[in-house]
């Protein structure tokens, strides 16, 4: 029977301080699905660890020091993933040690976490306001092949002559996640529907 969820998340600067905005984001992002674990007894704690290799290694020391939870990594795949690659497959290619036994518990956003926004895209406009163009994000059929710096660029065509200005990660990224429609996200990000089946299916 799962007690406790803990969701370790790649990104959100290097000390606690800087992190909160980013992992209140989330928690926004993850709200049903955390008010479900709640009502069934479970706690839900969503963990930002700053870059790759903390997450990676938070993530680790977390199957040491948290045996019991369930502890689910989240990181961005920064490269297409192949059709027949778990996200732990393709997280080995590029090089790190995940032990196989927790396999189901590896996730990816795909190419990077702006591309939940970009699935979004009325989310944005609603964020962003006047001078918002949506005509400049990719209208791609498979978003998940849009690479880390065509999502980078193409978010800040989009927002550059808005009064908010340009995306900026760390400015930004905290308050559109928490404005994301799930629904829609899912729907056009296989990989977020794979994480958000997972975490459902412990609840």
């Amino acid at each position: 029977m799962t007690t406790e969820i803990r969701i370790y998340i790649e990104g959100g600067g290097q000390t606690r301080h800087i992190q909160a905005p980013l992992r209140q984001g989330f928690e926004a992002f993850f709200g049903t699905v955390r008010r479900r674990a709640t009502e069934c007894g479970i706690r839900f704690q969503v963990i930002m660890c700053g870059s790759r290799n903390d997450a990676l290694d938070d993530y680790l020391h977390a199957l040491r020091s948290h045996p019991q939870a369930v502890n689910v990594l989240l990181v961005d795949s920064e490269s297409p993933v192949a059709n027949t690659d778990s996200p732990g497959d393709h997280l080995r290619r590029r090089g790190w040690n995940l032990p196989h036994p927790f396999d189901a518990r590896y996730h990816m956003m795909v190419q990077s976490m702006e591309a939940l926004f970009v699935s979004d895209q009325e989310a944005l406009a609603g964020f962003y306001k006047q001078g918002f163009h949506q005509s400049a994000l990719p209208q791609h059929a498979n978003l998940e092949a849009v690479s880390v710096q065509q999502l980078s660029a193409a978010l800040k065509a989009a927002t550059k002559q808005t009064q908010k200005g340009e995306y900026r990660k760390i400015q930004h990224a905290a308050k559109i996640l928490s404005l994301l429609t799930v629904a829609c996200v899912r729907k056009a990000l296989p990989h977020c529907e794979k994480l958000f089946l997972y975490i459902e299916s412990l609840l």
